[in-house]
């Protein structure tokens, strides 16, 4: 987790929440679980151009990326911002692609540092 933090944080994204879905199932149901974390991202400037732009891009802000250890392996994924403005049926839109393009290449960087 310190270094997926360290990462985003070097690539200008901040973590907004941080979801323990562990905790969460074990609080509400008494079972144990996978340790899986959903981290809340966001860069700030990028989420402002969005959002002059589009107001109603908020619903898929911020980013999330999942962090969970399957046995002896760590998997971390993100949504493709850029996949996300096509379900809100706004692609068209020049700059909000302009946005989901600068955020992909962030969360790839993000990936390529914590491979192995």
């Amino acid at each position: 987790m310190e270094k997926v933090n360290a990462t985003l944080k070097d690539e200008g994204v901040g973590v907004l929440t941080k979801i323990d879905v562990r905790e969460t199932i074990e609080q509400k149901f008494g079972e144990d679980f996978r340790p899986y974390v959903i981290l809340s991202a966001s860069n700030t400037p990028l989420s402002h151009r969005a959002l002059s732009n589009l107001p109603e891009v908020g619903i898929i802000l911020p980013c999330n990326v999942s962090v969970e250890k399957r046995d002896a392996d760590v998997f971390i994924s993100s949504a493709n911002p850029e996949t996300m403005i096509m379900l809100g049926e706004h692609e068209e839109d020049a700059a909000l692609r302009e946005v989901a393009a600068e955020a992909r290449a962030r969360l790839d960087c993000v990936a390529q540092s914590m491979k192995p």
